[in-house]
C-alpha cells in the first residue's frame, strides 16, 4: 500500500496558481520550405519542420507556448512533425494565400478547428472548387498527439450565392481571419467573396453554420485569368485579409480586379466585433498595384502593405520592384499618409504577420521567382518591422531580421493567427479569501493611463494594483488602457476567489490502492 500525507504548503501553491489565456497560442510558427520559428524566448529561435509550402499555412500552441500542431491547409502535423491521423485531405490548399487558420473551442483546452480555404485555381474539367470549410481536431486522442474527427471534416460552410452558378464554382476567395468577440468568451472567423464579408462564430457550442452577412459597396468581380496546363486563376481572390488586434478595423488585400497585375486594391473597413458586421464605406488605401500583404500594429494605430509593382509595355508585363507601405490609421484620412517604408528590385512583396514580441515580420522570395520556376527563390531569413507603432522610418524596418535554420526558406506566406491574441494581456496572483490580490500587464508596451474594473464595484487607476474582496466567488475583470488619448480594447478575465480552507488539526492519511501485480 503506498501512503501519502497531505501538504500544505503544496495544496497552497495550486490554490494560488491562476491559469489565463495569454499570446503563447502565436509562439510558434511554421511556414516555407520546412521553415519554423520559435518566439518564447526574446530572440526567436529558428525550428525545422516537415512541412513545405509556397503559401497557406497555419499553426497553433497551448496557452503555456508548446506546439500542438501546424498545417499548410491540406495536410495537418502533430507537434513531433508526424502527419496526424485523418490529417490529409483536408480542403485547403498551400498555393492558397490563407489556406487555413486555427481557433479553439471556447471553454475546451482539447478542441480545435481548423478552418480551410481551396486555393482559386482550377482546371478546365473541374466543376467547381471546395470552398470555405473546418475540421475538427480532438487533442484528447492519439495519447495526447490530436487526431481529426472523422465526423467533422471538411465540413462546409456557405460563402456564396447558391443560386448564381459561377459564384457556386468557386465559393471563396483565398482570405480568412479570426478575432475574438466583445464578449471574451466567443471568436469570430471572417472571409469575403465578390461583395459580401461573412462572419461565423465559434462559441462554447461549436461553429454557428449561419454566418453575419455584410454587403459592401465595393464588388470584387471573379477574374478568370489562363495560366499554364489549362488552369484558371481568379485573379482577384489573390491577397491577405486581416482585423485589427482592437478588433474595430478589418483590411483587405484584392491583389487584382482585372486580368491586369496593376489593378488591385486594398480596402479598409469598420468591423463590430459585438456583432461581427463590417460596417461603413471602404476607404481606399492603395490602387493601381498588385499588393499581397497586411498586416496592423500592435496598437491598431498603422497598417502596413506589401506590394508588387509591374511595367506593361506592349502588351508585355514586366516587374518593377516592390515596396512597403505604412498608413496612419490615427488619421482623419488614413489614404493620404501612405509613406514607403522599403523598396526593393530583388524581392517580391510577400507575407506580413504579427508576432507576440510585437514586431511585424515580413516574408521573403526574390523576385526571379516569378519567372524561373525550377530556381530555389525563398531565402533563409524574414524581415521585420521592429516597431511597427512608430511613424516612418522611426518604425525601424531590417531586411534581414531573423535567420531561419538551415536548409529552410521563407517562401511567400506566414501562418495568421487570432489577431486580438496581440492586444495587451494581464494576469493576476493571491486569489484566496482576505489575500490582496495583485493585478498585472503581461507585455512590454507603453501606455498612458488604465481603468481597472474589479467586478465588484470596485476600481484602480493604479498600473499594478492590489485589491482585496470582501467575499469568494467568481468576479469578472476588466482592463481598459489608452495612449495617445485613444481608449484600446476592454480585455476581460473571469477570475475565482477562494474562501477559507478547512486544515485538519490531526495528520489525515490518503491511500492509493495498488494495481494488481505491483510490489510495493
Amino acid at each position: 500500500m503506498k501512503k501519502y500525507r497531505i501538504l500544505i504548503l503544496f495544496l497552497l501553491f495550486l490554490l494560488n496558481f491562476a491559469p489565463s489565456w495569454g499570446q503563447k497560442e502565436a509562439a510558434n510558427w511554421y511556414f516555407g520550405k520546412f521553415a519554423g520559428l520559435n518566439f518564447n524566448t526574446k530572440i526567436p529561435v529558428p525550428m525545422k519542420g516537415e512541412m513545405d509550402t509556397g503559401e497557406g499555412c497555419a499553426s497553433i500552441s497551448n496557452r503555456n507556448g508548446n506546439l500542438l500542431f501546424y498545417t499548410d491547409g491540406s495536410t495537418i502535423y502533430n507537434r513531433i512533425g508526424e502527419i496526424m491521423p485523418n490529417g490529409q485531405e483536408l480542403r485547403g490548399g498551400n498555393s492558397s494565400t490563407q489556406s487555413a487558420i486555427i481557433v479553439p473551442k471556447p471553454q475546451n483546452d482539447s478542441i480545435y478547428y481548423v478552418f480551410t480555404v481551396n486555393h482559386a485555381e482550377k482546371k478546365e474539367t473541374d466543376e467547381e472548387k471546395f470552398g470555405l470549410n473546418y475540421s475538427e481536431v480532438d487533442m484528447r486522442l492519439q495519447n495526447g498527439y490530436g487526431d481529426v474527427v472523422p465526423v467533422s471534416k471538411n465540413t462546409h460552410l456557405i460563402t456564396y450565392d447558391v443560386n448564381d452558378k459561377v459564384q457556386a464554382d468557386w465559393k471563396c476567395s483565398e482570405k480568412i481571419a479570426a478575432t475574438s468577440h466583445s464578449d471574451q468568451k466567443s471568436y469570430w472567423v471572417l472571409t469575403h467573396f465578390i461583395d459580401t464579408f461573412y462572419a461565423f462564430r465559434v462559441d462554447q457550442d461549436g461553429v454557428i453554420h449561419e454566418p453575419v452577412t455584410s454587403k459592401t459597396n465595393e464588388v470584387i468581380d471573379i477574374v478568370p485569368f489562363h495560366t499554364l496546363n489549362s488552369l484558371y486563376t481568379n485573379m482577384s481572390a489573390v491577397g491577405y485579409l486581416k482585423i485589427s488586434p482592437d478588433g474595430k478595423k478589418v483590411a483587405i488585400v484584392h491583389s487584382a480586379t482585372t486580368t491586369r497585375q496593376s489593378s488591385g486594391k486594398v480596402y479598409l473597413y469598420d468591423f463590430d466585433d459585438s456583432t461581427g458586421k463590417v460596417t461603413n464605406n471602404a476607404i481606399t488605401l492603395l490602387n493601381g498595384r498588385y499588393p499581397y500583404g497586411v498586416e496592423f500594429s500592435p496598437k491598431s494605430s498603422k497598417v502596413y502593405v506589401s506590394s508588387n509593382n509591374y511595367l506593361i509595355q506592349k502588351d508585355q508585363t514586366t516587374f518593377d520592384g516592390s515596396n512597403l507601405f505604412q498608413f496612419d490609421l490615427t488619421s482623419s484620412n488614413p489614404a493620404s499618409t501612405i509613406t514607403e517604408i522599403h523598396n526593393s528590385q530583388t524581392h517580391i512583396a510577400g507575407a506580413l504577420q504579427l508576432a507576440i514580441n510585437g514586431k511585424i515580420y515580413r516574408s521573403k522570395r526574390r523576385a526571379d521567382a516569378l519567372f524561373n520556376p525550377g530556381a530555389i527563390l525563398g531565402e533563409q531569413s524574414l524581415s521585420a518591422i521592429e516597431k511597427p507603432d512608430l511613424k516612418g522610418n522611426l518604425a525601424a524596418y531590417n531586411h534581414s531580421a531573423v535567420d531561419l535554420a538551415g536548409g529552410t526558406t521563407s517562401e511567400n506566406g506566414l501562418p495568421p493567427f487570432i489577431s486580438s491574441l496581440f492586444l495587451l494581456t494581464f494576469d493576476y496572483e493571491f486569489i484566496c479569501i482576505g489575500d490582496s490580490t495583485h493585478f498585472f500587464i503581461t507585455n512590454d508596451d507603453v501606455y498612458e493611463s488604465f481603468i481597472w474594473d474589479f467586478g465588484d464595484g470596485n476600481t484602480s487607476t493604479e498600473e499594478e494594483p492590489y485589491h482585496k474582496y470582501a467575499s469568494p466567488g467568481q468576479y469578472t475583470v476588466t482592463l481598459v488602457t489608452s495612449y495617445g488619448g485613444i481608449p484600446n480594447k476592454p480585455i476581460k478575465k473571469t477570475i475565482e476567489i477562494l474562501g477559507n480552507i478547512d486544515v485538519l488539526e490531526t495528520p489525515y492519511q490518503l491511500v492509493e490502492c495498488d494495481v494488481v501485480g505491483d510490489p510495493e
